[in-house]
């Protein structure tokens, strides 16, 4: 018995020993686990004077660098990836879909290695550009209602196809209008903020005898409704006047009439 006791009480002290060996490992790794989370998880200084500025349908960003060199920048819009940049890099434009009247909240970080800042945020509000800032351009489809008139014998008011071409590569400037079903019907329209006006001179919807009569026609137009067309502000929508007169000849009397005009951005 004594034999037997003295056998039990030693594999007891073994399965001790044994749980004591594994209680020790468990405490290095864990320790071991800690010091890497520390190092995976190392922050450096963030970046300062992150600020974001409306740029026309851009968002203009611009920080300093913190103390400690940076590999890379990581930007956020409202919590989605925006861009990766060098580290050498202070600035950076937003021309994504960025929508006049809407806020947008920015982040960025500075990494180096393992090592990330924490996130600095700013918000900035797009402001709606003003109806003079939209730039005129592609083909509109116009309906017209007459305003007065003399001289004619039966005049429906017409509608038309024109379309603008800008005279500059971007924004609003003046523009060369016309006829999309008449090539020869064209002429330069200045602009002046929101308003264009223009005159032509030639055959126009007008015939004496069935014989085509030379039109005098002046056309003022206002800017009414715009949209965001990816970075450019693109005008939809005008109003405005057109005018035309026609001298005596074979035989018929001299004629005029005014129209006011729509015209709508064929999408």
């Amino acid at each position: 018995m004594p034999r037997i006791l003295v056998v039990v009480a030693s594999a007891a002290a073994f399965l001790a020993a044994g749980c004591m060996g594994d209680d020790e490992t468990a405490t290095k790794r864990e320790q071991t686990s800690a010091e890497k989370s520390t190092t995976t998880t190392a922050q450096m200084p963030p970046p300062s004077d992150f600020a974001a500025k409306p740029a026309g349908l851009s968002v203009e960003l611009s920080w300093s660098p913190p103390s400690e060199a940076v590999e890379t920048f990581a930007l956020y819009r409202d919590g989605t990836s925006l861009a990766r940049l060098p580290g050498a890099r202070t600035t950076y434009t937003d021309t994504g879909d960025v929508r006049p009247g809407r806020t947008y909240s920015y982040e960025i970080e500075a990494h180096a290695g393992e090592a990330v800042s924490q996130r600095v945020s700013v918000s900035v509000e797009v402001p709606t550009p003003p109806l003079r800032a939209a730039r005129l351009e592609g083909d509109f489809s116009i309906k017209t209602r007459a305003l007065s008139k003399s001289g004619y014998g039966e005049y429906t008011a017409p509608t038309f196809g024109w379309s603008f071409r800008p005279r500059c590569g971007e924004g609003a400037c003046d523009v060369l209008w016309r006829d999309l079903h008449e090539n020869r019907i064209h002429a330069k329209l200045e602009r002046r903020g929101a308003h264009y006006r223009g005159s032509y001179t030639g055959p126009f919807t007008i015939e004496c005898e069935g014989v085509g009569s030379t039109s005098s026609v002046t056309l003022e137009l206002e800017v009414t409704a715009a949209r965001a067309d990816g970075s450019t502000w693109q005008a939809t929508r005008f109003e405005g006047t057109l005018s035309q007169s026609e001298a005596a000849q074979l035989g018929c009397a001299p004629s005029q009439a005014k129209f006011a005009v729509r015209g709508r951005q064929v999408m």
